[in-house]
Formats: structure tokens, C-alpha cells, sequence
């Protein structure tokens, strides 16, 4: 593992309140996917077959999720399950050595659409069958629905407390809607609760995109609870503030631990923070010192992984204060953290049926990205190319209506929280 450090700028006038952005940078080890020994997983398919999944929909969903449960290992577990109003199991949890793949596929290409759609049924089947999961075995429940919850439990916030809880006991949620009707309210929440991925198949075909994406990211991690360690000197007023998702954020005497999650092999991921800095005079302090320790689990070996770096923050006297040459790639990635905040924004502006609003939002983070495209020159590529995919992805966020707006956007800010790139893309 890893692990640069960078502050936005190196040095800050005194007398003043600073805000100052500062960017960590983690690449997780290589594995290869062919020879390496992973640990075991479990997946369970939770699939909507209500009446508007008939057709087209649910071809799609069945085949991409039997072309899927070949690339597991034999000693992987696998459950299907399928719901409307009932819920039916068509695979009970069982490991894929176990039962013929062939076997497996016919019991998929079973099922049907019918009745209305009850998702909080089909949710808690699925949990209770990752819950059969042998102890120490992560489980991951793929849910995936074209509709309104119109049975059963509605509320978006009791998916997500239902999702929180059973990260507790190693069963993750992700989340794929389907089509134009789907409630991504109740997916996204699900999503953020149970700390998987949320992703918006708008178009039917886009399915196997996000079955895939899901598949594969479980199947190449490198590393677990990743976490970075923040060391701050005792400055009244001091204080440090983590961009984006967390799972969780501990304040320490000295700072804060957050805990991030996982990342896949060879993945270089940047992590943003802002700093604020209380007005400070160069003869009680002349520099700040600030230390990012990153801690992980390497998945193949179960080794704990450490990383250091430490970044000075000068306090200059006002007559020698001169405007300093800020880092790009610092402000870039600070930048790329708001706009999940932005995007989220108009999703919500634009599920309310307000599709102007949603445009005014969208148009101010496109000057917010024009202004950071003004120097591309100065990024890494891992940044430039993500600024041009915000860009890109923003003005096509002005062609859409409320509808799919809202859904696009929804899942566009749930990636940029997570510093994560479209897999339509890759």
C-alpha cells in the first residue's frame, strides 16, 4: 500500500481564519485475479418479478446473472431469490461447488413476472438467506427493482436502518434500479445504509453494466477497512473535516480516525479533507505540522497495512505574505467531493418536479469544473481524467427531464462521494 499527502497551499498569512484543502492518495496493492486465493463470499440476487419487470427486463436480469455466477470460485455461496407481493427461492444459499451450474442457470430462467411489488419482503428474505452465511463469511445482497414499494414498508430511512444493522453482522446491500419507475429513494437509502453501491439502469441494457460492475469490484479487492489517521498539533480553533462518504468517524485526543472501506486491486483513490485554521500570529506558532497515518486489511493475506506522510502548513508575517501558488490536484479533488453534494442537490430539486432548479444547480457546478479545467495541465492523469468525466457527465445531466435527472443524478452523487468512476465508462 501506498500514500502520498498534499496540503492546497504551503503557506497561510497570519491573523487570519484559513480554509485550507488538503488531499491523501491511496493505491492499494496489485493481486492477480487468476492465481491469487481469495476468501470466501457470499451473493445473494434479490430480484423484483413484479408485473412491470415482464419481458425484456427480466431476460435481462436472468442472464446476466447466470453469465455472473460463473466467474465465482466453486467455493463460493450463491442464493436467488425473487419477489412480488410473495417471495420465492429459486436457489436456496448454497456453495456453487455443490450444485451444477447448469442447475443453477435453469432455476433462474424459472422465474416470472407477476403480482405488485413488496420490496421490503424481498429484502428481508434476502438477509435472513446471507445470514446463513458461515461465520467470518462477508455476504453481499444484490437487490435489484423497476417500481414503487407499494406494499410492506415504505419509508426510505427504515431500509437504511434495516441495511446499517446487518453491516454489523458482515452482510453488505447494494442496489441496481431498473428502468424509469423505480423509487430511488428507497434504493439509494439502502445502498448508504448497508455500505455497498447504488447504480441507475435507466435503460434496461444498463443492467448488465451495473451486475457486472458489482460482480467484479467484490471479486479484485485488495484491501479492507481502509482508514487514514489524522494527527493534529493542540490549537485552540484547529480543526479537520473528511469530504465525502464515511463509514464512520472517530474523534481522537490528537484528531480523528475515518474509516473509508475497501478498495480494489491497484486502485488509486483520493481522499479530500479541509482544514480550518483560527487566526494565528507568527510569535506563538510558525508552523502547523499535520500527520495522515492510512491503515488496511490486505484481503489475500489478512496483513495489516500502515502508511505515513506528514505536510507543514507555514505561518508567513503579513508584510511578507505573498498569494501562494495553490495545488491543483488538492483543489481538484476537494472540488470533485462537493459536486456529490451538488449533484444531490438537483436529484432532489429534480424528484420534486422542479426541473429548473435542478438545471441552476447543475449550471454552478459546471462553473465549478470549468474553473478546475482551466488547469488540466497541472492534474495527474487519474485527476484530469475525472475532471473531464464530471464535465461530460454534467452536460448531459442538462438533457435530461425530472425523471431520469433525478435517478442519474441520484446515483452520479452517491460514485462522487465515494471517489468512484462510472463503469459505463471504463
Amino acid at each position: 500500500m501506498k500514500q502520498i499527502s498534499k496540503l492546497e497551499v504551503p503557506y497561510i498569512c497570519e491573523g487570519k481564519k484559513a480554509m485550507v484543502g488538503a488531499l491523501v492518495e491511496i493505491t492499494a496493492p496489485t493481486v492477480d485475479t487468476k492465481t491469487r486465493k481469495r476468501q470466501q463470499q457470499a451473493v445473494v440476487f434479490v430480484i423484483d418479478r413484479s408485473g412491470s419487470m415482464g419481458g425484456r427486463p427480466l431476460e435481462i436480469v436472468k442472464n446476466t446473472i447466470n453469465e455472473i455466477i460463473g466467474k465465482l470460485d466453486p467455493t463460493d455461496l450463491v442464493s436467488v431469490i425473487s419477489f412480488d407481493t410473495q417471495v420465492e427461492h429459486h436457489v436456496p444459499l448454497v456453495q456453487l461447488g455443490q450444485m451444477s451450474l447448469q442447475g443453477i442457470r435453469q432455476s433462474v430462467n424459472e422465474i416470472e413476472a407477476r403480482g405488485g411489488t413488496d420490496i421490503s419482503l424481498g429484502y428481508e428474505a434476502g438477509l435472513n438467506e446471507a445470514s446463513k452465511s458461515p461465520e467470518a463469511v462477508e455476504s453481499r445482497v444484490i437487490l435489484l427493482s423497476d417500481g414503487h414499494a407499494n406494499r410492506g414498508v415504505i419509508d426510505p430511512s427504515s431500509f437504511a436502518k434495516t441495511a446499517a444493522t446487518a453491516t454489523e453482522h458482515l452482510i453488505k446491500t447494494s442496489t441496481i434500479g431498473i428502468g424509469e419507475s423505480y423509487d430511488e429513494k428507497i434504493l439509494d437509502r439502502m445502498a448508504q445504509g448497508g455500505d455497498g453501491n447504488h447504480f441507475a439502469a435507466f435503460a434496461v441494457e444498463e443492467a448488465v453494466t451495473g451486475l457486472n460492475d458489482e460482480i467484479d469490484g467484490l471479486l479484485s479487492r485488495s484491501l479492507s477497512e481502509v482508514q487514514i489517521e489524522i494527527f493534529l498539533p493542540e490549537i485552540e480553533g484547529l480543526e479537520i473535516q473528511p469530504l465525502g462518504y464515511t463509514r464512520s468517524i472517530k474523534r481522537t485526543v490528537r484528531g480523528m480516525v475515518v474509516t473509508y472501506g475497501e478498495m480494489a486491486s491497484n486502485e488509486t483513490r483520493g481522499f479530500a479533507f479541509v482544514m480550518t485554521v483560527p487566526k494565528l500570529n507568527t510569535r506563538d506558532k510558525k508552523k502547523i505540522e499535520v500527520s495522515f497515518k492510512s491503515k488496511a486489511i490486505d484481503v489475500e493475506s489478512s496483513e495489516h497495512l500502515r502508511a505515513l506522510s506528514r505536510q507543514e502548513l507555514e505561518i508567513v508575517e503579513t508584510a511578507n505574505y505573498r498569494t501562494p501558488v495553490r495545488d491543483e490536484n488538492v483543489a481538484a479533488e476537494v472540488m470533485a467531493f462537493k459536486l456529490a453534494d451538488l449533484k444531490k442537490q438537483a436529484a432532489d430539486a429534480a424528484w420534486s418536479g422542479d426541473l429548473e432548479k435542478a438545471r441552476e444547480i447543475i449550471r454552478g457546478g459546471q462553473t465549478e469544473v470549468e474553473a478546475i479545467a482551466k488547469n488540466l495541465d497541472k492534474l495527474s492523469p487519474r485527476l484530469k481524467a475525472k475532471i473531464l468525466e464530471e464535465r461530460s457527465e454534467l452536460a448531459q445531466f442538462m438533457t435530461y427531464r425530472e425523471a431520469e435527472l433525478s435517478k442519474r443524478a441520484t446515483e452520479s452523487s452517491y460514485r462522487s462521494a465515494r471517489s468512484k468512476t462510472d463503469p459505463r465508462r471504463n
